[in-house]
């Protein structure tokens, strides 16, 4: 397995997946701490057997220490994730469609939520 998903103390698991049920694979996106580093990843999932793919680190931040949450844009383009650290960068932006970060900053308070309406993360 590998060492991201073996982690499943320290994951936020999440509830998004792309893709039908129909499907072969989904994929599904989580969180993840992993030492003093943690961010957004992604595994695939065959639909039938339950049986787990590679897993790939999308987006990572020193201070990522305690995931939380993640929420996928309605168009599916972007991620964003969450940790309940406060003292360090807690959120990750992520476009998937250029394979890239968009940006980590640190909120002022823990957040407890998280969500997209139309093109914004709220």
């Amino acid at each position: 397995m590998n060492r991201h998903f073996a982690l499943s103390a320290l994951v936020f698991f999440l509830t998004f997946a792309t893709g039908s049920l129909s499907a072969a694979t989904t994929t599904v996106f989580y969180t993840y701490a992993d030492g003093g580093r943690g961010g957004l990843a992604a595994i695939t999932v065959d639909v039938a057997t339950g049986q787990l793919g590679e897993s790939q680190v999308l987006a990572e931040a020193r201070g990522f220490t305690v995931p939380h949450k993640i929420a996928l844009s309605t168009d599916g383009r972007y991620l964003a994730g969450v940790s309940e650290e406060e003292s360090r960068a807690n959120y990750i932006a992520y476009d998937r469609e250029e394979g890239r970060v968009l940006g980590t900053l640190r909120l002022r308070n823990e957040p407890d939520a998280i969500a997209w309406a139309g093109d914004a993360f709220v």
